[in-house]
Formats: C-alpha cells, structure tokens, sequence
C-alpha cells in the first residue's frame, strides 16, 4: 500500500512540476497567444447548436463558402453512397419532422439521385431513447426512397448504450438494411473528422470556426481544457510503462471515485432538507417549500451537466412567474417551462472537475443550500400568466 501511495505522490509532483512550468509560459505570452479563448465558449453548446454545427459544415451551399469541401471528407470517412452532380442538389435541414411527428436531427437529401442521409445525434451520455425512435427514422428513411438509397447513422459518445427498445437489430437484419445503418462515436470519428474539415479549409476565418468547435468537442469528451496542458501530460505519461501503468491504474479507479462523490452528494442533500428542517425527496431530488404553492426546488442532471432552481410539480396551463426572485437572481438565470427559474451549477461534470472538486469541498452543497435559504427568508407573490 505505501508503495504505490509513494509511486502516486512521486508521479503527481513531477506531473504538477511540469504543468505549472508550461502555464507560467503560457501567462507570459499569453496577450499573444490566448491560447484559453474559444468562440464558441460565449454560447450554450448543447445538442441543437451542435447538430447546426454540423448541418451548417456538410452543407455545400452554406456560407462557409468552402462547397462540398467537408461533404466529400464526410462521405469518404463513412464510405457513404451520396450522389450528385452539382452541389445545387444537395439540400441539407435541421429537426426534419418526420410521419410520426418525430424530429430528426439532421437531414441531407441528393435531388436528382434520391440519395437521403439521415442523422440522429446524441451528445450525451445521459440522453435516452425514446421508445421506437431508431426504428421509426429507419421506416421513414426507407420509405422516402425506391430503392432504399438511404443511409442512417446514430452518433453518440463512445460509451453510449444504444436502448434495444428504440432499435430493433434483429428486424433490421431480417429487412436487409443492416448496410444501411452507421453507428458513429465522437471520440473515435468525429473530432478527427472535424480536425481534418479545419486542415482543409482554406478560409482562415472558417478554419478559426472549425478549431474551436473541435476543442469545444475535445473538451466535452476528452476532457482537454487547454492544448498545452494536454500535450505536457500526454508526453510525461508516455515517458516510460511505469507512468503509462500507474495512469492507467488512476483511470481504471475514476469511476469508483465519482461514485462515491454522488453519494457523498446525496448525503449532502439529505443533509440540507434536516439542516433547514424542509422535506426532501432523494429520488426525486426535490425540496418543498409550502410558499412555493404547485411548484418545488430540484436539481437535475440533464445536458451532461447539473442544474438547479425552481421547478413545476405537474404540467398545467398557467405560466408561473416569480417577479421578485427574478429580480434577486440575474446573473446566469435561464427560464424554460418547466424550469421557471434555474441555473447550471457545473455543465460538462464528467470531463470538469469542478464539480467533483465542489462536492469534496462542500461549495456544491452551500450553493444550492443558500438558494434555498434565500428563498425561504423572501416574501414573493406567484403570478399565473394564462397561456391560452
């Protein structure tokens, strides 16, 4: 046991050593370099913005300007039957609806071929199927086209389980369409592909686009804040097998580690609804508070990431609106329907860690425990804005 206690203290010293050296260069060149700044970091990225991202690249009419530069790239990689003769033919849509009201992703179609390709994308590990949804974009692909000239692909995370009750194999084998299906990953296809769209660019402001949408990718799935910092730890861990087993040993350990992170969380939470003497449900991960009327405080781990706020108990027709909360909270508050008023508390938490940092040092449980607290110590009138 003190032998590898011993092994990891050395490792992470030099390790530590090493980083901090390159980041002190960096902050003296930094004014030239600004290697941390990224354009895509003034917007939510999440399942929508990257699906345009891609439409908007695979589209040779679009106004990169670059044609069917990274169309071709994209059929090349994946060995896709798409034909067409001029790029006017090619027609590329965003949320295609589809006969049973679904919506895909991402949606290329040839004029003249017939040739379709459809795209279902999942950037999240935590996003599920819905029941029939694979199955129902093949039925619909097929039937746009005489002679199955389709291809469909799912792309996802790596580690993404595809639900067996949205995709149907066996029917899809017994059909003869299983040539017609791609499963595509992120970490393994798509930020090389995207990497190769920057290299031939030949507009220096599309390439700027498409390099930090490639790091906004690495970042989400890789876990790479900073290409310096990335290139110091790859080559220190590839210095000799020692280093490159104990990382494989700490890797191999992360997944127990954030397990008993989550717990320690739910304790945390369990511990504010005592501390505060309020009701809290676990399962739910719901606190009430009687004041809130048919609406209670929740967090939810959604979008790859976690957020907090005030949430609906049950759908009705009246818009809630808590006027004097929403003057108390600005800085960083979003509104949806059934998230009145709610805030990220960490977004990308399984590459971040800020979020594990937060949980180990109790700043995650005062910031949601405070919210609470403020709300309790507010006089607030609910208003009902009628929908209808």
């Amino acid at each position: 046991m003190d032998l590898i206690e011993n092994k990891l203290k050395t490792f992470y010293s030099i390790l530590r050593t090493k980083v901090d050296f390159v980041n002190e260069v960096k902050k003296e060149y930094n004014r030239t370099l600004a290697s941390d700044f990224n354009s895509l970091d003034f917007w939510y990225v999440g399942e929508n913005k990257v699906s345009e991202i891609l439409s908007f690249l695979l589209n040779p009419n679009a106004s990169h300007g670059q044609e069917d530069v990274f169309l071709k790239l994209f059929l090349e990689k994946f060995d896709i039957n798409f034909f067409y003769s001029n790029i006017s033919e090619v027609a590329v849509e965003v949320e295609k609806r589809t006969m049973n009201n679904r919506r895909l992703d991402i949606f290329l179609s040839s004029k003249n071929s017939g040739d379709i390709i459809g795209i279902e994308n999942k950037i999240y590990l935590n996003t599920k199927d819905q029941f029939d949804q694979i199955n129902d974009y093949i039925d619909y692909l097929s039937k746009l086209t005489t002679d199955n000239q389709f291809t469909f692909i799912y792309l996802s995370p790596k580690d993404k389980i595809v639900s067996g009750q949205s995709y149907d194999e066996k029917k899809i084998i017994n059909l003869g369409l299983e040539k017609n299906i791609l499963f595509i990953n992120y970490e393994e296809h798509i930020i090389s592909l995207i990497h190769q769209f920057a290299v031939n660019a030949e507009n220096e402001r599309v390439r700027a686009f498409i390099l930090d949408f490639e790091r906004k990718l690495k970042s989400l799935y890789m876990g790479n804040n900073t290409i310096n910092d990335t290139e110091v730890i790859k080559n220190f861990i590839l210095e000799n097998s020692s280093n490159l087993d104990l990382s494989f040993q700490i890797m191999n350990n992360m997944k127990v580690v954030k397990a008993d992170l989550r717990e320690k969380f739910n304790k945390q939470m369990t511990e504010i609804g005592n501390e505060l003497d309020i009701m809290f449900d676990l399962n739910h991960r719901r606190f009430y508070l009687d004041k809130l009327s048919d609406n209670t405080i929740g967090y939810s781990f959604e979008g790859g990431g976690i957020l907090y706020g005030i949430v609906r108990k049950s759908d009705s027709k009246d818009e809630r609106r808590f006027p004097q909360i929403e003057s108390m909270f600005n800085e960083g508050r979003m509104w949806s329907y059934w998230w009145p008023i709610h805030f990220w508390l960490f977004q990308n938490i399984e590459n971040n860690s800020q979020f594990w940092f937060a949980i180990n040092d109790g700043s995650a449980k005062k910031t949601i425990k405070e919210f609470i607290v403020q709300l309790m110590q507010t006089d607030f009138v609910i208003e009902d804005t009628n929908l209808i």
